[in-house]
């Protein structure tokens, strides 16, 4: 009897049932015939090297920061103090020696005194010849005070400093927390399968059994607001699309206010796409990578985007009767490996 062995394959993740998937990425768990597992590799190959340029971008910016005036000024900030400070060591030392001398000058001056009073009476009592022994005695006694008192001026002055006042500041060196504040756009009101990673930071569609709808966390009424993301896709044929909606619009209904983009490079309208809106630029199509600049003006009533690797920027202007204020970002996922991250 024939014995008969029933070989179940894997298919393909970007081509599907077309091709058998025989190799199987670590990192994604998903298979790929030989031509989709090598675009799959360029593709994690062209997100390092964003990965390197990113840090490279840091590393000049930090070297920049050795070389900064900043520095030099912050260094002649601390040489003032030291300049003020010591005129007011200088100040305060001139005042004290001026202090001491006017009270040793005082001290001396009523000494000399004494002494010049009993020079007098002792001149005088020669001339008239006029003093007996009690005159002798009272002026011996004045004479060996004052002897006892002029070695003593020095010994009667004290210096000492006043605790309770402070003659210069101590310098204090601190940082300020420079962590980001979380006031950043994150991702959040998810419907369906995907993935938010990276602290709101990052969408991920990990299967295509649901598909998914993501918005972000702030809210735009005013102003100009940039937001930079990357865009990634696996299965090129299927569609994404990024863009606004109104707040006031639930995910399932996005189609009745969403104004954006899809990776066929066709814009929408209301949520609808038409082919009238397609260009020949090609951002998108074809593209398993892009890195996108998302400008809100609101006070323009308009969005636009700046796509990196193409160079080509596009607008839509907004109908506000369709999208109301106030705005949010919004992406459209479907297949699997589409992805989102917000630089």
């Amino acid at each position: 009897m024939a014995l008969s062995v029933l070989s179940v394959k894997s298919t393909c993740a970007t081509c599907g049932d077309k091709s058998v998937g025989i190799f199987k990425c670590e990192g994604c768990s998903q298979k790929f015939c030989r031509k989709h597992s090598n675009e799959h590799r360029n593709f994690l190959t062209h997100q390092l090297d964003n990965i390197v340029i990113e840090h490279d971008i840091l590393q000049h910016t930090i070297n920049e920061q050795k070389n900064k005036q900043t520095d030099r000024d912050l260094i002649e900030q601390i040489n003032q103090w030291e300049r003020e400070s010591i005129l007011k060591i200088q100040q305060a030392a001139y005042e004290a020696r001026q202090q001491l001398q006017r009270l040793i000058s005082n001290q001396t001056n009523i000494i000399s005194s004494d002494l010049h009073d009993l020079a007098e009476r002792l001149r005088k009592a020669r001339e008239d010849d006029d003093f007996v022994e009690v005159d002798l005695q009272e002026w011996t006694t004045k004479l060996q005070e004052l002897k006892l008192t002029t070695p003593d001026i020095h010994r009667t002055v004290i210096i000492d400093q006043d605790p309770s006042t402070i003659l210069i500041t101590k310098i204090n060196i601190t940082t300020i927390d420079r962590k980001p504040k979380m006031n950043y756009e994150t991702l959040m009101g998810v419907s369906g399968n995907v993935q938010i990673q990276d602290n709101g930071r990052r969408a991920f569609q990990p299967d295509n059994t649901n598909t998914s709808y993501v918005r972000g966390s702030k809210t735009y009424s005013n102003g100009q607001h940039k937001i930079r993301f990357t865009l990634n896709k696996i299965q090129l044929s299927s569609l994404s699309i990024f863009g606004i909606i109104s707040k006031i619009e639930t995910l399932l209904m996005w189609q009745s206010s969403c104004y954006g983009w899809a990776n066929d490079d066709t814009c929408y309208h209301a949520g609808v796409g038409s082919s009238k809106y397609i260009t020949t630029k090609n951002d998108f199509h074809g593209k398993n990578f892009s890195t996108i600049e998302l400008v809100l003006d609101c006070d323009n009533r308009m969005i636009q985007y700046y796509n990196e690797q193409t160079k080509n920027t596009r607008k839509l202007n907004i109908n506000l009767e369709i999208c109301p204020f106030p705005w949010q970002i919004f992406f459209y996922f479907h297949s699997t490996g589409d992805c989102v991250q917000l630089l």
